[in-house]
């Protein structure tokens, strides 16, 4: 159950200060970015000689001085970023592609870990529990597969239609997965959708957690933002 808060629907106005942090080649396109604390990771498109070649770089956070850069040897496209977090004492990243999910660490220096392949369809996107248990990666086909980390062995999968984006709540034991037209809110502890929302008239493009977890924030195509705030997480109601 939630309660709905529009933020707001309107132009930026005012003067900002735009910092550029790296610039990049021409011919290189930027795929997708995570943020850490020290620094930003980012994964690069390249195409040369009729031939794309993949990238990830680091870039430092405050002054973007290039740390690292290293090519990847993917063969399909997109290469996407989907989260971070330490596993062990170790800080970790994972990589996806249309047909395999990696595990890879911050240091780029080692060789990734495979975790996940797609047999049907293609993966969308794929994230990491709170706890760093459970893995969940969407697919064309509709479903997420909810996996275990450590066994790498699918649990249960559950049906979110065709998911674009999807993410964890940093409080409770929720994931949350958006298309289009809908956002779905599982709650993974008893297997099923707890929250499902839809805005007449609107496509969604994107969504984000408050940081204490209790707000799910949709952005619009249309320039909206919505809030809102779920008040009743545990509620025994699918």
């Amino acid at each position: 159950m939630s309660t709905k808060t529009r933020v707001f629907s309107s132009e930026l106005q005012g003067n900002a200060t735009v910092t550029e942090l790296y610039k990049f080649s021409h011919n290189e396109q930027i795929t997708s970015f995570l943020c850490r604390p020290d620094c930003i990771l980012i994964t690069i498109l390249r195409s040369a000689h009729n031939r794309e070649e993949h990238t990830i770089a680091k870039i430092a956070k405050t002054n973007g001085a290039l740390i690292q850069k290293k090519l990847v040897r993917a063969t399909v496209t997109p290469l996407l970023i989907c989260d971070a977090f330490v596993y062990g004492t170790i800080e970790t990243f994972m990589v996806s592609t249309p047909k395999e999910v990696t595990l890879w660490n911050v240091d780029l220096n080692c060789r990734p870990q495979s975790l996940y392949k797609q047999q049907d369809g293609e993966i969308t996107f794929a994230s990491i529990s709170p706890d760093n248990s459970l893995t969940f990666i969407t697919n064309t086909n509709g479903t997420v597969a909810v996996q275990d980390f450590q066994g790498q062995n699918v649990i249960y999968t559950l049906n979110v239609g065709d998911a674009m984006y999807h993410c964890c709540n940093p409080t409770m034991y929720w994931a949350v997965f958006l298309n289009e037209n809908e956002l779905y809110a599982a709650e993974l502890e008893y297997k099923r959708t707890a929250l499902h929302i839809t805005e007449r008239g609107e496509k969604f493009t994107c969504f984000a957690f408050s940081t204490d977890g209790q707000s799910i924030i949709i952005g619009t195509q249309s320039g909206a933002l919505y809030a809102y705030r779920v008040i009743n997480a545990t509620s025994d109601n699918p």
